[in-house]
């Protein structure tokens, strides 16, 4: 009965942590809109739809962020983290800074290879 509470309040560290890099992808974007002449289209909202987190018009980053974190359950949080984190940089380097966001999705992947060390 102690590991299924362990596995409850894990599954809620991960969705806290998704929580958390969506709330990041915001904050990111709403930053880069201060500095912005504040134009914008109802397309591409600089704070709620980033054009560089958009994808292809059905699947934007947040969602397959969201699909690809369903099944985590029991993964440690900070691990949870970093592989969304890692997400979002290869996700937008075409359309935002380049090799810069690569390198930090390597940064992130080197991160969440030590956090699980060598388990899965």
């Amino acid at each position: 009965m102690g590991n299924n509470a362990n596995l409850g309040s894990i599954g809620d560290a991960a969705n806290s942590m998704l929580a958390a890099l969506r709330a990041m992808l915001d904050l990111e974007e709403g930053a880069e809109a201060d500095a912005t002449d504040g134009s914008s289209s109802a397309e591409h909202d600089p704070v709620t739809a980033p054009a560089h987190y958009a994808g292809d018009g059905e699947v934007e980053c947040k969602r397959a962020m969201e699909s690809m974190l369903a099944g985590y359950a029991g993964v440690a949080p900070t691990a949870v983290y970093w592989a969304g984190a890692a997400l979002k940089y290869l996700w937008r380097w075409p359309l935002k800074s380049g090799a810069q966001d690569v390198d930090k999705a390597i940064e992130c992947l080197r991160i969440l290879r030590a956090e699980i060390g060598g388990g899965r």
